[in-house]
């Protein structure tokens, strides 16, 4: 669930920061068993990776939703203004990136 509009998946995400910074990034896809061993190599406790890479059962019926495309409300209400778009955090926190 996200904050505010604007593209959710991961390649989409890649490319706004792309243009952003006015270079080429590359998207890899990272298995669960990759990325699990990446970040535990980079010292993530195991169980924060496996909780981090927790997926719905595919038998569930709410597994249907992508929850990364939903916009939560909540935040315009605890905040008292809409969540900004993808691409205008980015170019507030560019420096970040960089």
């Amino acid at each position: 669930m996200r904050c505010g509009p604007g593209p959710g998946r991961w390649r989409l995400r890649t490319e706004v920061l792309s243009r952003a910074l006015g270079r080429d990034i590359s998207f890899v896809h990272l298995s669960p068993a990759e990325a699990r061993q990446l970040w535990i190599s980079r010292g993530l406790p195991p169980e924060l990776c496996d909780w981090l890479l927790w997926e719905p059962d595919p038998e569930d019926e709410r597994a249907e939703w992508d929850l990364s495309e939903i916009v939560s409300p909540d935040y315009e209400r605890v905040m008292g203004h809409p969540g900004r778009n993808y691409a205008s955090w980015v170019a507030d926190h560019l420096d970040a990136f960089r």
